[in-house]
């Protein structure tokens, strides 16, 4: 797990980072840290069906569903401002790791409509906490550095800040538990469908504490 890591790359965008809004810079820490810690994962999914229409070029686009209310599909374009359309349905054919790559971008976003957690720096942390468990270490990486950079100065500054957070990164770990992961999902399947239906079939429940 521990091959393959840019230590040196990692390590700068760690000094650089001064807010967990800072997408770069986090895309950055993710990439250098994540080494060969999801070889597995991206073998696995290259053989499911929507690993191997993402390999054929094929992408997730949800712009035919901005006026299908309360699907999944008009969630995650709403998420995106309505920038939906501009995500290509087709690109050339690609290997399995460019492939990968794209998929992971995105149901990132999946994940964020599905969990209920925002893309604000604490939606986002939440978000990885809820996903702890195959996400990899490079999103590892970056809530460990959140955690001690950002959110323990406020166990001094503002306590009763502090303690809300451990509340909810509490929850969001116990609700991960319960979720099926969503990185094998065939989510072309799913856009369509009521984000409520959606949820209950991945056995997620939206956070009660994050607001």
């Amino acid at each position: 797990m521990l091959n393959n890591i840019h230590w040196k790359k990692g390590l700068k965008a760690i000094s650089k980072l001064g807010s967990v809004d800072d997408t770069p810079l986090v895309v950055e820490i993710i990439s250098s840290f994540n080494g060969d810690s999801r070889e597995k994962q991206m073998r696995i999914w290259a053989n499911t069906e929507a690993g191997l229409r993402y390999i054929k070029g094929d992408r997730l686009v949800y712009d035919d569903y901005k006026d299908k209310d309360n699907t999944l599909g008009q969630a995650l374009y709403e998420l995106n401002d309505g920038i939906g359309d501009l995500v290509p349905r087709h690109i050339r054919s690609t290997t399995p790791r460019e492939a990968w790559g794209l998929w992971n971008a995105d149901t990132h976003d999946v994940s964020h409509v599905t969990t209920g957690y925002g893309t604000d720096g604490l939606g986002e942390i939440l978000r990885a906490e809820h996903a702890r468990a195959y996400e990899g270490q490079g999103w590892a990486v970056v809530r460990f550095v959140v955690k001690l950079r950002f959110w323990t100065p406020y166990f001094f500054k503002n306590p009763k800040l502090f303690f809300k957070w451990r509340k909810q990164l509490k929850e969001a770990r116990k609700l991960g538990k319960k979720a099926t992961p969503y990185l094998y999902q065939n989510w072309f399947n799913f856009l369509d469908r009521d984000l409520d239906a959606v949820r209950q079939y991945q056995h997620i429940t939206p956070p009660s504490l994050y607001t």
